[in-house]
C-alpha cells in the first residue's frame, strides 16, 4: 500500500503520524511512505498585494524544518517514506502530486477555521476530500 501523508507542520498535523501506526494492521504492508508539504504560494501572493515582500527561503526552511520533524516522528517508518516539498495552492498541488505518484491513500489533517478566514481560505482538507484520486483520511 502507498500511502501519501500531507503535513504543514502544526502539533495537530503530528497526529498524522501517530494515526498512521494504527491504519496499519501490520507495517508489512505498507510499501511506500510519501510525505508532502506545500509551500503556500498564496501566502506570497498576499504578503505582495499587501506590501509586504515574501521571503521565499522562510518558506523553504519552514518546509525542511516540517519534512524533518515528519521523518523523525514516522521512526522506523522514515526507512519505506520519501520526503517532498512541493510549491503552489496546498489543496490543487496535494491532489496533483496524489495522482502522481499512485497514492492509494492519502492522510491530512484539518486545522478549525472560521467565519471570514474560512471563506477566503478555504478548507485543504475539504478541497482535497472531493477531488484526491484515491480514499482519503482526515485526521483532526
Amino acid at each position: 500500500m502507498r500511502i501519501m501523508i500531507a503535513t504543514h507542520g502544526s502539533e495537530a498535523c503530528e497526529d498524522i503520524f501517530h494515526q498512521l501506526k494504527l491504519i496499519l494492521v501490520t507495517p508489512a504492508a505498507l510499501s511506500e511512505v510519501v510525505v508532502v508539504t506545500v509551500i503556500d504560494q498564496g501566502d506570497s501572493a498576499m504578503q505582495a498585494l499587501s506590501g509586504i515582500l515574501p521571503t521565499d527561503t522562510r518558506g523553504v526552511e519552514d518546509a525542511q524544518q516540517t519534512l524533518d520533524r515528519a521523518r523523525q516522528l514516522l521512526g522506523p517508518l522514515a526507512d519505506k517514506a520519501y520526503f517532498r516539498q512541493l510549491s503552489g495552492t496546498p489543496g490543487v498541488e496535494i491532489v496533483r502530486f496524489a495522482r502522481e505518484v499512485g497514492a492509494q491513500l492519502l492522510v491530512v489533517g484539518s486545522r478549525t477555521r472560521h467565519g471570514l478566514d474560512r471563506l477566503v481560505m478555504g478548507s485543504v482538507s475539504a478541497h482535497v476530500v472531493a477531488n484526491a484520486p484515491c480514499s482519503v483520511q482526515v485526521v483532526k
